[in-house]
C-alpha cells in the first residue's frame, strides 16, 4: 500500500507536466459563456472601430445649424472672478447628440436665486439701498472670515441683485388671487450662502435700521434643480441651442454608450480586499451601443501573461500602474456616455480610484449578490470561481489567469444584460423626464428630491414659492402611521382573505383635498399651537 502511494507521489509531477503540455496543445474546454464570446468575434475589426470611433461633428453645426443633444448629466462650478467681476455659476450639459458626438455645453453667468417676503412699506425706490447695504455686509463677512481677500467696490456693489416679484408662498388658503411682493436675492452660489448668512442674522436694512427677515424660500433647493426648472430642461430630454447662440470650442467628436466593467483585487485569504494593501489585478470590459443584442467591445486587462479568450481582447500589463493608466486612456478613447457594473459605485470606483491615488434595484430579492440577481432574472451565474483562490489563480501562469479573465469578463457582461433584461436605462430615463432631475439624482438621492423637482415647476407656473422650513432637532411627539394588525401565524386549510388599502395616502388626500394651498389656519386657537384643518369640499 506504502509502494503505490509513492508511486502515485512520484508520477504526480510528470502528470502535471503533461497536464500542462497538452493544455497547450489543445484547445480549453469552453463554457457557455466562452461559446458565447467566440461567437461574437465574427463581427469584423471594421463594424467594431466604427462603433468605437465618435464621429466628427457635423458641417456647419453650431454656425448654420442649431445643436440638438440629450443631456445625460448637469453640474453647476464656479468660475473665479476678476478685479471687476466677483466668482461667477456656470452650468455644464453633459449630453450625446442624435449621430453620436460628445457634447459638454456651458450656460455661462446662471445666477441661482431665493426669496423672502417683503417687509411693509419696502418699495421700489428701497431696492438700491438695500441691496447696497446688503452687499456690504456681505463683503464685510468675507473680509473677516479671511483677512487678504480683496475686493473692488464694483465687486461689492455687484455681489448680489436684489429685485421684486409678486407671488405667494404654497402654506395656506388665503380665499382671494392676490399676489403679495417678495424680494429676490439672485448671485453666484457663494455670494446667496453669504447672503442667507446676513440675512437671518441681520435683517435688511433700507431707511433708519434693520428689519428682521422671515422665512426664506426656495433658499435650501440645489442649483441644478432650479436651473432645470427655470428652463423647462428634464433628465434625459432634448436640448437645443439655436443657430449663433453657442461657440464650439472642440470638434473632437451612433448612440449612447454604456461601459459595464468589474475588477478582480489580489485579495489575502478570509480576508476581504483593502484597497491599502492589495493591487487591482484585472479589469474586464463590455461595452454596447444603445439598440445593438450584444457588447462590441469585449476585453480585459491582466496583470502579468494571460492565455487568450477567444473572441475576445487581452491587455496584458507588466505592472499595477501600467494596468490602471492603460484602462484611463481606455476609458477616455471609448467616451461611455454610462458607466456600469455591479456595485461599482461601492466598490469598483472609490477601489480604483484608492489604488490610483492620482491615477438595489427595486426587487425584493432572498440574496442580492450579482450571483443571485443574475439566476433570477437571467438564469444564468458566475463563472464557478471561488473567491478565496483568486490569488493562487493570479500567482499561477497564463492559464490560470486565463480562467481569472473569463471570470472576470463575465461579471462585467452580466450587468449589461440585467440592464437589458430589467430595461434599467430606459425605466431611469423616463423617471428623470417625468420627475425633471438629472439621471444621477435617481441613483444617488431619494425620493424626495423628485418630488421636490415636480413642485418646484408647479410653483413656477402658479407664482406660489417654497418656504424654506427650519427642523430643530427630533419630534417628541412623532406620528402615528397606519394601523397594522399582526397576523394569527398557523397553518390553514382555507384560503385567507386579506384587507389593505391600494394607494391609501393618496386616496385620503384626493378625499380630501389635502394640499399645501387649501389648509387653513384659524385665527383663535389654543396658545401656542396653530388649528389648522381642509376645505369641506
Amino acid at each position: 500500500m506504502s509502494q503505490q502511494k509513492k508511486r502515485i507521489t512520484a508520477l504526480a509531477p510528470d502528470v502535471a507536466a503533461k497536464r500542462r503540455k497538452l493544455d497547450e496543445q489543445q484547445p480549453v474546454n469552453k463554457g457557455d459563456f466562452e461559446a458565447h464570446l467566440e461567437h461574437l468575434s465574427q463581427i469584423s475589426e471594421a463594424e467594431s472601430i466604427s462603433l468605437t470611433q465618435r464621429s466628427e461633428l457635423e458641417e456647419g453645426l453650431g454656425s448654420t445649424k442649431s445643436i440638438a443633444f440629450q443631456v445625460f448629466d448637469i453640474e453647476t462650478y464656479h468660475e473665479p472672478g476678476s478685479s471687476t467681476t466677483f466668482d461667477r455659476t456656470n452650468v455644464k450639459l453633459y449630453g450625446v447628440t442624435q449621430r453620436g458626438n460628445s457634447v459638454c455645453a456651458i450656460v455661462t453667468d446662471y445666477f441661482p436665486h431665493f426669496y423672502f417676503q417683503a417687509p411693509e412699506r419696502f418699495a421700489v425706490e428701497h431696492l438700491d439701498v438695500a441691496q447696497r447695504n446688503l452687499n456690504n455686509a456681505i463683503a464685510t463677512s468675507m473680509r473677516r472670515a479671511n483677512s487678504n481677500l480683496q475686493m473692488s467696490a464694483v465687486v461689492v456693489d455687484n455681489l448680489v441683485h436684489l429685485s421684486i416679484v409678486e407671488g405667494e408662498n404654497i402654506y395656506y388658503y388665503r380665499g382671494s388671487e392676490k399676489k403679495y411682493p417678495f424680494i429676490k436675492v439672485s448671485g453666484s452660489i457663494l455670494a446667496l450662502n453669504k447672503a442667507k448668512q446676513e440675512l437671518k442674522t441681520g435683517g435688511i436694512s433700507f431707511g433708519s435700521g434693520p428689519i428682521q427677515v422671515g422665512t426664506l424660500f426656495e433658499a435650501n433647493i440645489d442649483a441644478e434643480v432650479k436651473f432645470m426648472a427655470r428652463t423647462g430642461i428634464v433628465g434625459c430630454g432634448w436640448v437645443e441651442i439655436p443657430v449663433g447662440k453657442g461657440t464650439i470650442f472642440n470638434k473632437k467628436a451612433q448612440s449612447s454608450s454604456t461601459l459595464s466593467f468589474d475588477i478582480e483585487c489580489m485579495g489575502r485569504r478570509g480576508v476581504f480586499p483593502d484597497a491599502n494593501e492589495d493591487p487591482v489585478i484585472q479589469i474586464a470590459n463590455m461595452v454596447k451601443v444603445e439598440g445593438e443584442s450584444e457588447p462590441f467591445i469585449r476585453n480585459c486587462f491582466v496583470l502579468g501573461s494571460c492565455a487568450p479568450v477567444i473572441g475576445s481582447e487581452i491587455i496584458q500589463c507588466e505592472s499595477e500602474k501600467d494596468l490602471l493608466e492603460k484602462w484611463s486612456e481606455f476609458v477616455r478613447e471609448v467616451d461611455p456616455d454610462i458607466l456600469t457594473g455591479y456595485n461599482i459605485l461601492n466598490f469598483d470606483l472609490p477601489y480604483i480610484l484608492d489604488r490610483a491615488k492620482v491615477v438595489l434595484r427595486d426587487y425584493k430579492l432572498r440574496s442580492y449578490t450579482l450571483n443571485s440577481v443574475s439566476y433570477h432574472f437571467l438564469s444564468e451565474q458566475k463563472e464557478d470561481v471561488e473567491h478565496s483562490i483568486i490569488p493562487d489563480l493570479q500567482r499561477g501562469d497564463e492559464h490560470t489567469r486565463r480562467r481569472l479573465a473569463v471570470y472576470c469578463m463575465k461579471d462585467a457582461a452580466l450587468p449589461l444584460k440585467l440592464l437589458e433584461k430589467l430595461l434599467s436605462v430606459i425605466n431611469y430615463m423616463e423617471m428623470a423626464r417625468v420627475t425633471g432631475v438629472p439621471l444621477n439624482y435617481l441613483l444617488t438621492r431619494g425620493q424626495q428630491i423628485k418630488i421636490l423637482s415636480m413642485m418646484l415647476r408647479k410653483c413656477k407656473a402658479n407664482n406660489f414659492f417654497l418656504p424654506v422650513i427650519e427642523v430643530q432637532g427630533g419630534d417628541s411627539e412623532g406620528y402615528e402611521g397606519a394601523t397594522v394588525i399582526e397576523p394569527l401565524r398557523g397553518f390553514y386549510n382555507e384560503p385567507i382573505a386579506t384587507l389593505d388599502f391600494a394607494s391609501l395616502y393618496p386616496s385620503i388626500m384626493i378625499a380630501h383635498n389635502l394640499c399645501y394651498t387649501t389648509l387653513l389656519k384659524k385665527p383663535e386657537g389654543e396658545e401656542g399651537k396653530v388649528r389648522i384643518f381642509t376645505l369641506p369640499f
